[in-house]
Protein backbone atom coordinates (compact mmCIF):
# COMPACT_ATOMS: atom_id res chain seq x y z
CA UNK A 1 0.00 0.00 0.00
CA UNK A 2 0.87 4.01 -1.02
CA UNK A 3 -0.02 5.89 2.28
CA UNK A 4 0.22 9.62 3.57
CA UNK A 5 -2.31 9.04 6.45
CA UNK A 6 -2.03 9.00 10.38
CA UNK A 7 -0.08 6.70 12.23
CA UNK A 8 -2.31 5.09 14.33
CA UNK A 9 -4.04 3.93 11.06
CA UNK A 10 -1.19 2.89 9.42
CA UNK A 11 0.44 0.77 11.86
CA UNK A 12 -2.99 -1.01 12.78
CA UNK A 13 -3.34 -1.70 8.99
CA UNK A 14 0.24 -3.35 9.06
CA UNK A 15 -0.71 -5.45 12.68
CA UNK A 16 -3.61 -6.67 11.27
CA UNK A 17 -2.60 -8.07 8.30
CA UNK A 18 0.31 -9.86 9.43
CA UNK A 19 -2.04 -11.24 12.80
CA UNK A 20 -4.40 -12.55 10.11
CA UNK A 21 -2.01 -14.32 7.55
CA UNK A 22 -0.10 -12.14 5.72
CA UNK A 23 3.94 -13.27 5.58
CA UNK A 24 4.70 -9.99 4.43
CA UNK A 25 3.29 -6.02 3.83
CA UNK A 26 4.89 -3.55 1.76
CA UNK A 27 4.56 0.69 2.79
CA UNK A 28 5.41 2.87 0.76
CA UNK A 29 5.27 6.33 2.24
CA UNK A 30 3.84 9.11 -0.20
CA UNK A 31 5.66 11.29 2.25
CA UNK A 32 9.11 10.27 2.66
CA UNK A 33 10.08 12.44 5.74
CA UNK A 34 6.77 10.48 7.62
CA UNK A 35 7.50 9.95 11.33
CA UNK A 36 5.85 6.65 10.98
CA UNK A 37 8.81 5.13 9.17
CA UNK A 38 10.97 4.38 12.17
CA UNK A 39 7.67 2.36 14.17
CA UNK A 40 7.18 0.50 10.70
CA UNK A 41 10.21 -0.38 10.36
CA UNK A 42 10.49 -1.87 13.99
CA UNK A 43 7.86 -4.46 12.75
CA UNK A 44 8.87 -8.03 11.90
CA UNK A 45 7.35 -8.61 8.44
CA UNK A 46 7.01 -4.88 7.28
CA UNK A 47 9.18 -3.43 4.02
CA UNK A 48 9.51 0.23 4.42
CA UNK A 49 9.97 2.36 1.12
CA UNK A 50 10.21 6.36 1.22
CA UNK A 51 9.10 7.78 -2.08
CA UNK A 52 11.50 10.24 -2.49
CA UNK A 53 13.50 11.48 -5.50
CA UNK A 54 15.75 8.21 -5.52
CA UNK A 55 12.29 6.16 -5.79
CA UNK A 56 11.19 7.91 -8.53
CA UNK A 57 14.33 7.99 -10.47
CA UNK A 58 14.69 4.58 -9.80
CA UNK A 59 11.13 3.80 -11.52
CA UNK A 60 10.51 6.90 -13.09
CA UNK A 61 14.17 7.87 -14.69
CA UNK A 62 13.98 11.75 -15.30
CA UNK A 63 9.97 12.28 -15.44
CA UNK A 64 10.39 12.14 -11.09
CA UNK A 65 7.05 11.61 -9.24
CA UNK A 66 3.55 11.60 -11.07
CA UNK A 67 1.22 13.88 -9.93
CA UNK A 68 -1.34 11.49 -10.11
CA UNK A 69 -1.67 9.88 -6.70
CA UNK A 70 -3.39 6.05 -8.68
CA UNK A 71 -0.54 6.67 -10.79
CA UNK A 72 1.71 6.38 -7.65
CA UNK A 73 -0.16 3.54 -5.71
CA UNK A 74 -0.17 1.63 -9.15
CA UNK A 75 3.91 2.16 -9.63
CA UNK A 76 4.48 1.18 -6.07
CA UNK A 77 2.10 -2.11 -6.17
CA UNK A 78 4.03 -3.19 -9.13
CA UNK A 79 7.38 -2.68 -7.55
CA UNK A 80 6.31 -4.49 -4.57
CA UNK A 81 5.62 -7.08 -7.00
CA UNK A 82 8.83 -6.81 -8.38
CA UNK A 83 10.77 -8.02 -5.00
CA UNK A 84 7.82 -9.68 -3.04
CA UNK A 85 8.81 -13.20 -2.05
CA UNK A 86 5.22 -14.65 -1.21
CA UNK A 87 3.01 -16.54 -3.87
CA UNK A 88 0.27 -13.94 -3.98
CA UNK A 89 0.28 -9.77 -3.80
CA UNK A 90 -2.83 -7.56 -3.02
CA UNK A 91 -3.09 -4.01 -3.67
CA UNK A 92 -4.98 -2.26 -0.51
CA UNK A 93 -5.77 1.19 1.02
CA UNK A 94 -4.67 2.64 4.48
CA UNK A 95 -7.88 2.23 5.51
CA UNK A 96 -8.61 -0.99 3.53
CA UNK A 97 -8.58 -4.66 5.65
CA UNK A 98 -8.96 -7.71 4.67
CA UNK A 99 -11.87 -9.20 6.98
CA UNK A 100 -11.75 -13.43 6.44
CA UNK A 101 -14.73 -15.44 8.15
CA UNK A 102 -12.85 -18.51 6.31
CA UNK A 103 -8.80 -18.64 5.68
CA UNK A 104 -8.14 -16.81 2.85
CA UNK A 105 -4.74 -19.48 2.41
CA UNK A 106 -7.60 -21.97 1.00
CA UNK A 107 -9.18 -19.75 -1.21
CA UNK A 108 -6.17 -18.72 -3.31
CA UNK A 109 -5.06 -22.69 -3.04
CA UNK A 110 -8.44 -23.74 -4.96
CA UNK A 111 -7.26 -24.32 -7.98
CA UNK A 112 -6.83 -20.82 -10.07
CA UNK A 113 -5.93 -20.64 -12.79
CA UNK A 114 -2.71 -18.92 -14.20
CA UNK A 115 -2.47 -14.94 -14.90
CA UNK A 116 -5.66 -14.75 -13.07
CA UNK A 117 -6.95 -11.75 -10.94
CA UNK A 118 -8.34 -12.65 -7.42
CA UNK A 119 -10.99 -10.49 -6.38
CA UNK A 120 -12.06 -9.25 -2.86
CA UNK A 121 -15.40 -7.27 -3.20
CA UNK A 122 -15.87 -4.32 -0.43
CA UNK A 123 -17.86 -3.85 2.76
CA UNK A 124 -18.78 -0.34 3.37
CA UNK A 125 -18.92 1.29 6.65
CA UNK A 126 -21.53 2.67 7.63
CA UNK A 127 -23.03 4.64 11.07
CA UNK A 128 -26.24 4.00 12.72
CA UNK A 129 -28.29 7.35 13.12
CA UNK A 130 -26.92 8.95 16.77
CA UNK A 131 -24.60 6.57 17.47
CA UNK A 132 -20.93 7.91 18.54
CA UNK A 133 -17.82 5.92 17.29
CA UNK A 134 -15.62 4.59 19.92
CA UNK A 135 -13.06 2.31 18.10
CA UNK A 136 -12.00 1.56 14.57
CA UNK A 137 -14.24 -1.01 13.51
CA UNK A 138 -17.27 0.27 14.66
CA UNK A 139 -20.33 0.87 12.90
CA UNK A 140 -22.11 -1.96 10.25
CA UNK A 141 -20.61 -2.82 7.28
CA UNK A 142 -23.15 -3.80 4.24
CA UNK A 143 -21.77 -5.32 0.89
CA UNK A 144 -22.09 -3.67 -2.85
CA UNK A 145 -25.73 -3.53 -3.82
CA UNK A 146 -27.08 -5.72 -6.69
CA UNK A 147 -30.43 -3.96 -6.56
CA UNK A 148 -31.77 -2.47 -10.88
CA UNK A 149 -31.76 0.87 -10.91
CA UNK A 150 -35.15 1.47 -9.99
CA UNK A 151 -34.78 -0.44 -6.53
CA UNK A 152 -31.78 1.27 -6.02
CA UNK A 153 -34.01 4.86 -6.52
CA UNK A 154 -36.19 3.41 -3.77
CA UNK A 155 -33.83 2.02 -0.93
CA UNK A 156 -32.06 5.04 -1.33
CA UNK A 157 -34.14 7.74 -2.58
CA UNK A 158 -32.22 11.05 -3.76
CA UNK A 159 -28.92 9.44 -2.40
CA UNK A 160 -28.90 6.67 -5.37
CA UNK A 161 -27.59 9.23 -7.62
CA UNK A 162 -24.52 9.72 -5.75
CA UNK A 163 -23.54 6.20 -5.71
CA UNK A 164 -21.70 3.41 -7.66
CA UNK A 165 -22.82 -0.80 -7.29
CA UNK A 166 -24.45 0.14 -4.43
CA UNK A 167 -21.18 1.75 -2.61
CA UNK A 168 -20.85 6.12 -1.94
CA UNK A 169 -16.78 5.05 -1.84
CA UNK A 170 -16.23 2.14 -4.74
CA UNK A 171 -17.69 -1.08 -5.64
CA UNK A 172 -14.92 -2.57 -7.34
CA UNK A 173 -13.17 -4.22 -5.15
CA UNK A 174 -9.69 -4.84 -4.54
CA UNK A 175 -7.38 -7.04 -6.80
CA UNK A 176 -4.28 -9.98 -6.44
CA UNK A 177 -2.07 -11.72 -8.82
CA UNK A 178 0.63 -14.42 -8.17
CA UNK A 179 4.07 -12.82 -8.31
CA UNK A 180 5.36 -14.69 -11.34
CA UNK A 181 2.15 -14.17 -13.09
CA UNK A 182 3.50 -11.45 -15.66
CA UNK A 183 0.53 -8.71 -14.82
CA UNK A 184 0.13 -5.46 -14.16
CA UNK A 185 -1.47 -5.14 -10.49
CA UNK A 186 -3.39 -1.90 -10.54
CA UNK A 187 -5.50 -0.08 -7.93
CA UNK A 188 -8.58 -1.89 -8.28
CA UNK A 189 -7.48 -4.71 -10.98
CA UNK A 190 -4.83 -6.23 -12.78
CA UNK A 191 -3.97 -5.97 -16.46
CA UNK A 192 -2.04 -7.65 -18.88
CA UNK A 193 0.19 -5.45 -21.58
CA UNK A 194 -1.23 -6.52 -25.17
CA UNK A 195 1.20 -4.27 -26.73
CA UNK A 196 0.54 -1.84 -29.58
CA UNK A 197 -3.11 -1.94 -28.43
CA UNK A 198 -2.26 -1.43 -24.68
CA UNK A 199 -3.46 -3.20 -21.75
CA UNK A 200 -6.25 -5.64 -21.21
CA UNK A 201 -8.23 -6.29 -18.10
CA UNK A 202 -7.65 -9.91 -17.33
CA UNK A 203 -10.18 -12.32 -16.22
CA UNK A 204 -11.95 -12.29 -12.59
CA UNK A 205 -12.26 -14.91 -10.06
CA UNK A 206 -14.31 -13.40 -7.24
CA UNK A 207 -13.52 -14.80 -3.52
CA UNK A 208 -16.66 -16.60 -2.35
CA UNK A 209 -15.86 -18.19 0.81
CA UNK A 210 -15.92 -15.18 3.26
CA UNK A 211 -13.11 -13.18 2.38
CA UNK A 212 -14.05 -9.35 1.68
CA UNK A 213 -12.23 -5.65 1.87
CA UNK A 214 -13.66 -3.55 5.23
CA UNK A 215 -13.52 -0.59 4.13
CA UNK A 216 -13.31 1.94 7.47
Amino acid sequence: MTVNEPAALVLCNVRWHLATGAQAVHVYLDDPTDPVAGALNAIKGCHVTLCDDGHWACHRGKRGQPASQMRRQSINANAAKDVARTNWLFHIDADEFIWQDLPLADELAGGIADRTEVNLPVLERLFPHDVAQASLFDGIFRATSDLSATDQSVAFGPFAAMMKRGQYSHGAGKSGVRVHDDLRLGVHNATERRGASGDARRVMFRTRRGCCILMV
